[in-house]
């Protein structure tokens, strides 16, 4: 039996970021417990999750009422979603069990991009020209319909740029269709439906925030800079942080704020895409959650605290919170993520990552690194990027300089021996 006075939280799929936010809940003294949103871990996840840092593992079948007489008999203080997958349930959760959190009647509007961009389009905000498909011939009318080239095609409820296609010409769409629909996505979920957009020109830029009684505050924003992948779409190249000084921090706040609102978003971290066009922002997408993929340290080194630390606090010191987002934050060093791009297929005997970025000046750490015997791809998503690194120096012509050194190794083939 558990004593009165013990608190516990919930991570509804705690996975990607959301593996290390346990550590910072239990040493602020609370006790956490893990939902498992479906009975098998999608398989993205499985390398990250562990499930040794929970008291205990409570898998959802479908009823929620068993994992509600599980949780009764404790002192639960708070449930949050940690990926993308676990948003629907976490929802859930909270609602019948009186806690904060985002209400679920409205999930579908984070979670589905389609409904997610109409209704910031019924509350009067731009949003990107967009259709929900179900076939290749549909897909082709609708195209014919706009007249506009190039186009997008992805997965309503997918992440991490998974199956993001562009298509330049109706040859290009066909195919795009036929890959993803009625295909399984990274998230283990059927595209009987998939999204068709306009293609977006412009600066990408990422934008977290924390939202509680229904206030929202900007924790970063990250200019993101991608590449395109013919026949794929747009991957990963690097991101970095910028402040106030930046133009287009001020407008992009506000549209956050708004994007936020019209989604029905009142407590909880989200992760929010967008490009600013030369119209001013648009949506990409928004995701009910922390950003994935992220060096919490690192954010931490440039500006004090990150996104985990936030949602940590959010959860379990209020206090710390509000002085922290009583001001806005200030870049005290510079900060970027690179995401490592290969363009060979292989099995992993050797990577060089000690030796060569592991070397350089600005080397703060690396995430996602692979194992010996993995097999690396192309890369066309965050998925099938074979690691990511983080670099933080006072000099932001530093971070450049190291940047172009890793993309010159790649180039070279010098960052992993593969073996075909």
């Amino acid at each position: 039996m558990y004593k009165v006075e013990e608190k516990f939280i919930v991570i509804v799929d705690a996975y990607s970021t959301a593996s290390k936010l346990p550590n910072h809940l239990k040493l602020n003294g609370f006790r956490v417990i893990h939902v498992q949103s479906s009975l098998e871990i999608p398989d993205i996840y499985k390398k990250s999750f562990n499930e040794r840092d929970f008291e205990k593992n409570l898998v959802y079948s479908g009823d929620l009422s068993i994992i509600i007489n599980k949780l009764s008999d404790i002192s639960l203080i708070g449930v949050i979603a940690g990926a993308e997958s676990g948003t629907i349930l976490a929802d859930k959760l909270a609602e019948k069990l009186s806690l904060p959190g985002n209400p679920s009647a409205t999930s579908q509007l984070r979670r589905n991009k389609y409904l997610m961009g109409e209704a910031i389009r019924s509350k009067g905000l731009d949003a990107v020209i967009q259709s929900q498909v179900s076939s290749a011939e549909e897909a082709c009318l609708v195209a014919k319909d706009w007249g506009l080239w190039p186009l997008i095609i992805k997965p309503l409820d997918s992440a991490g740029s998974d199956g993001v296609f562009i298509c330049h010409n109706e040859d290009d769409l066909i195919k795009a269709c036929n890959e993803l629909l009625h295909k399984k996505n990274r998230l283990d979920l059927s595209n009987k439906e998939i999204l068709l957009q306009e293609r977006m020109f412009g600066q990408q830029y990422i934008v977290n925030s924390i939202s509680f009684s229904q206030d929202h505050f900007i924790t970063e924003i990250w200019k993101d800079n991608r590449i395109e992948v013919p026949e794929a779409g747009l991957i990963y190249d690097y991101e970095h942080l910028i402040d106030q000084s930046d133009p287009a921090w001020f407008v992009l706040e506000q549209y956050a704020k708004a994007v936020l609102k019209a989604l029905d978003v009142g407590y909880g971290p989200c992760h929010i895409e967008i490009m600013m066009t030369k119209n001013g922002p648009k949506l990409i997408e928004l995701g009910a959650r922390m950003q994935g993929g992220i060096s919490s340290e690192a954010v931490v080194e440039a500006i004090g605290e990150s996104h985990l630390t936030l949602t940590s606090h959010l959860l379990c010191n209020k206090d710390a919170l509000k002085k922290y987002i009583s001001s806005s934050y200030v870049i005290k060093k510079k900060v970027m993520a690179i995401a490592f791009i290969s363009n060979s297929h292989g099995k992993l005997i050797k990577d060089n990552l000690d030796i060569t970025v592991g070397k350089l000046d600005s080397f703060f750490t690396l995430l996602s690194r692979p194992n010996v015997d993995d097999i690396i791809t192309k890369t066309i998503d965050l998925f099938t990027s074979p690691g990511v690194v983080y670099l933080v120096s006072d000099s932001q012509d530093k971070l450049l300089c190291d940047y172009r050194r890793i993309r010159e190794w790649e180039k070279n083939s010098a960052l992993f021996d593969l073996v075909k």
